[in-house]
């Protein structure tokens, strides 16, 4: 799996109960692979999975305003993009997401040329929101269980 996992639970969870199903979905990716970083709360979860030769993934977290970001892909106007809204030049897409999203401006990514996929979970609006280009080329499964909804780049 290269991509962007994670789950979204119904109902608040014990931060123990996300933990430990956070560690199951670590333990089922396969040997070459690894996980760049991961986030748990008792609202969500939202990893990221590449290879150990693989620039095309960040991950980011700004703990001032309880916004995490995971990114796979690239956007090749990443630069150009990210002084039209307004941002100093950024390296890191997943911050890119992230303020994006805190100036409620993700609709702006419509306009990012390239292949990606990104979530964004918000610790204090208990909101987590998942997103791909405009071609889908990173496509984003779910499975929606009794108590929570699990999601994935890949099966």
């Amino acid at each position: 799996m290269i991509g962007i996992f994670g789950f979204i639970p119904k109902k608040k969870m014990r931060l123990s109960d996300s933990e430990v199903l956070c560690g199951r979905f670590l333990k089922s990716f396969p040997e070459g692979q690894y996980v760049t970083q991961h986030y748990t709360s008792e609202f969500g979860s939202l990893g990221l999975c590449g290879h150990a030769n693989d620039s095309f993934h960040s991950f980011f977290v700004d703990a001032k305003n309880g916004i995490i970001a995971s990114f796979v892909g690239e956007i090749f106007n990443l630069k150009k993009l990210t002084l039209e809204v307004g941002l100093k030049p950024l390296e890191n897409a997943a911050e890119l997401i992230a303020q994006l999203y805190l100036k409620s401006s993700l609709l702006r990514l419509s306009e990012a040329n390239g292949l990606f996929c990104a979530g964004v979970l918000d610790t204090r609006r208990q909101a987590q929101i998942l997103i791909t280009d405009r071609y889908a080329s990173f496509q984003v499964h779910f499975y929606e269980g009794v108590n929570r909804t699990t999601f994935s780049t890949s099966i």
